[in-house]
């Protein structure tokens, strides 16, 4: 039977790396466009531009940063292979969290090898390891470790401030009076990082990416609701949840790129495999096709991905730092930044001055065809690069002098404006 039991959750485990790894192999490439911000802070962690954020330096939480800097091997190998292998340990440590309730534990593991939002955030960025660190923290909460949950706090602290904000409000609603240290704890870390966070940026939503929210919303939740009725002691759990709906309402943007329903996924997961154990004491056909149906919404969505930049994007940014094209203007500033170019704007400053100008800006010329160049005048734009999967029938009239798929244009002035 413990041989069986190994093989069982051993399977969960080669399942979760398989749909993590599967659209790093296909695409092979490195997925998402924050991984390049992220690999200029493993070369150094203070980044200044005289175009970044007004110019002031950045500083980010350094931890993940200095872990993978130990890592042995290229950073554009590590960007592939460690998200993969990462965010498949949150599914062993999430089985560590509940060991000593064997069936509970194999359904969180199931879930988790299979969630959606998860499946979507393996990106090479330190939210990942704080996602990984939480099945832990929790852990030290429920034990009562106050030495140990104070540690993790740091951890979490030096790692990623939305995580810690989440996982610290998390805290606060799981605690009762029997936790005050942990509970004074964790109101502590929280107005230290709330010193820090900068806040987020309320002004787009990527529709078509809402898919896994509404599956967690869908399915998850309800399968917790219904573990929750049978718990006595759950209020805890509800506060979660309600936190959980409140923040993807606050934070649209953080539910188009799927961090809510991401960041509350350990909870979810577990909780949910408990309403599924109650499902199948009511009804085994039904609990098979929750089976089937969360194996086939994993593979739907592991499958769905596909990397940013392709090789003709990597080609063309190189060859802007090759020959010193810059400052450019480019819908890809991270990827353009860490080969070696000054951006107009970098996505992961909305907050820096005169983002809205310049973002309107530059979407207006690369996307609509705009001829109003006042803005990229004003910083010294002298070159438009623009990645393979935007369309150039907009800019055409601009003289091309690099094509690979992706393109470089030189910026023409003398064209009036509108």
């Amino acid at each position: 039977m413990k041989v069986l039991k190994k093989l069982a959750f051993s399977s969960i485990i080669i399942l979760a790396l398989i749909l993590r790894m599967a659209p790093y192999l296909k695409g092979g490439a490195i997925m998402g466009a924050d991984p390049y911000y992220h690999m200029r802070l493993i070369q150094g962690l203070f980044l200044v531009d005289h175009m970044y954020a007004g110019s002031r330096t950045a500083l980010y939480p350094p931890l993940f940063h200095l872990l993978m800097g130990f890592v042995p091997g290229s950073l554009v190998a590590k960007a592939i292979l460690i998200p993969p292998l990462l965010s498949t340990l949150t599914v062993p440590a999430a089985y560590f969290l509940l060991r000593e309730h064997e069936k509970e534990a194999f359904l969180a593991s199931f879930l988790i090898a299979l969630n959606p939002a998860l499946l979507m955030r393996v990106y090479f960025f330190p939210e990942l390891l704080a996602i990984f660190v939480a099945p832990f923290f929790y852990y030290a909460l429920i034990k009562d470790n106050e030495r140990l949950f104070a540690i993790l706090g740091v951890v979490l602290c030096l790692t990623h401030v939305f995580s810690a904000l989440f996982y610290f409000a998390s805290a606060l609603l799981f605690s009762t009076n029997r936790r005050m240290r942990v509970l004074t704890a964790a109101l502590l870390f929280m107005v230290i990082v709330f010193a820090f966070i900068q806040g987020p940026s309320l002004d787009y939503v990527r529709r078509p990416f809402l898919l896994p929210f509404f599956v967690c919303v869908g399915i998850y939740v309800p399968l917790a609701s219904i573990a929750m009725h049978y718990n006595k002691n759950s209020k805890g759990l509800f506060f979660f949840l309600a936190l959980f709906l409140v923040l993807c309402i606050l934070l649209p943007q953080e539910v188009a790129t799927y961090r809510i329903p991401a960041l509350g996924a350990v909870i979810l997961c577990i909780v949910a495999g408990t309403g599924m154990l109650k499902v199948a004491q009511k009804s085994t056909p039904m609990f098979f096709t929750l089976l089937v149906l969360f194996l086939a919404i994993g593979i739907m969505h592991s499958m769905d991905r596909s990397p940013i930049y392709s090789e003709q994007d990597v080609a063309g940014v190189s060859f802007l730092g090759e020959n010193s094209l810059m400052p450019v203007m480019s819908t890809a500033g991270h990827l353009a930044t860490y080969y070696g170019s000054t951006v107009l704007v970098d996505e992961y400053y909305p907050y820096s001055p005169d983002h809205g100008k310049r973002l309107s800006s530059q979407t207006g010329i690369i996307l609509m065809g705009s001829k109003d160049y006042r803005v990229p005048e004003a910083y010294g734009i002298s070159h438009i690069y623009v990645e393979s999967s935007v369309p150039d029938a907009t800019i055409e009239h601009m003289q091309r002098i690099y094509d690979s798929k992706a393109r470089i244009y030189f910026l023409e002035y003398e064209i009036p404006f509108y």
